[in-house]
């Protein structure tokens, strides 16, 4: 997650904390207790770790604005540098197609940064469609 998390400070320092093990080892244990959450793991041919997926069941209530729905919403995805572009990612990815119509949900939610090009030009490529902005004016 270094180098995803080294992106995000990189991009927003005011919003993003530089990579710290201690806080990322809080964070994986945050998921892995929640029973709605669940991390995938990719492993290389010599069974090395390059990368995981970590996404929540999410249950939408209607308001007066919106229908109810499910949704699985991806929190992280993160492949080490060395393998990108080679399928990992697109395999995590599909494992969480493949999990999400297995729980018979038709929705996958994500956010991507609108200055990470590679990760929006990444979703787009697996059909993932932007249907939301979020903006901000920073007043500091």
């Amino acid at each position: 997650n270094q180098e995803v998390q080294d992106l995000h400070h990189k991009i927003f320092p005011k919003k993003f904390k530089p990579h710290s093990i201690a806080d990322m080892s809080e964070i994986f244990k945050k998921f892995l207790s929640d029973k709605n959450s669940a991390i995938l793991i990719a492993y290389s041919e010599k069974d090395k770790p390059i990368g995981y997926v970590i996404y929540e069941n999410k249950n939408h209530r209607e308001t007066g604005f919106t229908f109810g729905y499910k949704s699985i919403y991806i929190h992280h995805i993160s492949v080490n540098q060395e393998y990108q572009g080679k399928g990992a990612g697109k395999k995590l990815i599909q494992e969480v197609i493949d999990k999400t119509k297995e729980l018979g949900i038709d929705c996958i939610e994500l956010d991507v940064w609108s200055q990470n090009k590679f990760a929006k030009k990444f979703f787009k490529n697996l059909g993932f469609k932007a249907f939301n902005e979020k903006m901000s004016l920073d007043l500091k």
